[in-house]
């Protein structure tokens, strides 16, 4: 493994030789640089850190369903606290009052939501965080991402299902007059765009993951012809060898495109 310093770190070590050359460098290479350090900072990486990560983003999945259930659930108690509560129309109020009898004698809309939003969606939300978490962190040719990045993309999916949600439960509500048939309508629909979604995601967190594409390679080519003619002009400069002998060491030092 090259020398445990990442390459923006190497180029400023000799930005002494050649300030301007290094700094055009930086600027026009900027994207090959910031390719190099995130997969040199993979490279230290353990099994244990990688199931650490996993296990962050696949909890994350189990997170965000749970809140998105309990968020759906404080709306639709509000509309039809029936729909839970009564022990004739769904399964919600005979389960409740047979396990969780506190719950259901409680008539607390707010506990009801947090427990079914819970109950509906843990487990929709588990395998789901898992799939994501595996598109995020496999293959090696391209930059994995960490929890972090996948905020945006899975709060905006529960955004996309909670408006469509909200919108199937209005065109029902003004179709029938009826507000159990726009409860009802709103939890098929956030199970239908859920799932819809939810398998989805992977594909689009394993795509947008950043490779090792031509432009990086254009980049990693006109770093390499720039420090090379900076050797022949310095030799003997220890700080020149070791960010060259790093450049030639690392994954992409042929700057070649991966197969």
């Amino acid at each position: 493994m090259p020398d445990a310093i990442s390459l923006s770190h190497l180029l400023d070590n000799v930005s002494y030789i050649d300030p301007e050359t290094i700094e055009n460098l930086i600027l026009k290479d900027q994207d090959f640089i910031l390719y190099s350090d995130l997969k040199f900072q993979e490279q230290s990486l353990t099994w244990g850190d990688e199931l650490i990560e996993i296990g962050k983003i696949t909890g994350m999945g189990v997170l965000a369903a749970t809140s998105y259930g309990i968020i759906h659930d404080l709306i639709t108690t509000q509309i039809h606290f029936g729909y839970f509560s009564d022990l004739n129309l769904t399964h919600h109020g005979l389960v409740t009052l047979k396990h969780f009898p506190w719950v259901y004698h409680s008539e607390s809309r707010i506990l009801y939501a947090l427990l079914w939003g819970t109950i509906s969606t843990w487990w929709v939300g588990l395998p789901l965080g898992g799939l994501s978490a595996i598109a995020a962190r496999i293959d090696p040719k391209s930059i994995k991402h960490t929890w972090h990045d996948l905020v945006k993309p899975i709060s905006v999916l529960i955004a996309a299902n909670l408006g469509a949600a909200l919108m199937t439960g209005v065109m029902t509500y003004a179709t029938t007059g009826d507000r159990f048939s726009a409860v009802a309508a709103m939890h098929n629909s956030s199970y239908l765009a859920g799932a819809a979604g939810g398998l989805l995601l992977p594909f689009y967190i394993y795509f947008s993951r950043p490779g090792f594409t031509g432009t990086l390679q254009s980049q990693c080519m006109h770093m390499t012809d720039t420090l090379l003619k900076l050797f022949k002009d310095n030799p003997d400069n220890p700080d020149i060898l070791a960010l060259i002998r790093f450049l030639l060491n690392s994954s992409n030092g042929n700057c070649h495109l991966p197969e």
